[in-house]
């Protein structure tokens, strides 16, 4: 399956929370907005995964390093 860009998975889900009026006249500040959310959830796998690395649990860290690399794959960021 093609991965979709950032852009247009969060379009999607734009619509499906009823928000499409407000993108429409907010477009560029809402696009950032959903940019940094993902931004913050990648940070916070690094966070784990820094954790994991630190603790020894290099397995675990792997796993979080793959999670990082799907969102980011998924939201095309």
């Amino acid at each position: 399956m093609e991965q979709e860009s950032m852009n247009e998975r969060m379009h999607e889900l734009l619509i499906e929370s009823g928000l499409q009026a407000y993108y429409d006249a907010q477009e560029a500040q809402i696009k950032k907005f959903a940019e940094l959310i993902v931004r913050d959830c990648l940070a916070q796998v690094d966070k784990m995964r820094d954790s994991f690395e630190a603790d020894g649990e290099s397995k675990e860290a792997l796993g979080a390093e793959w999670i990082g690399y799907a969102i980011e794959k998924h939201f095309g960021v």
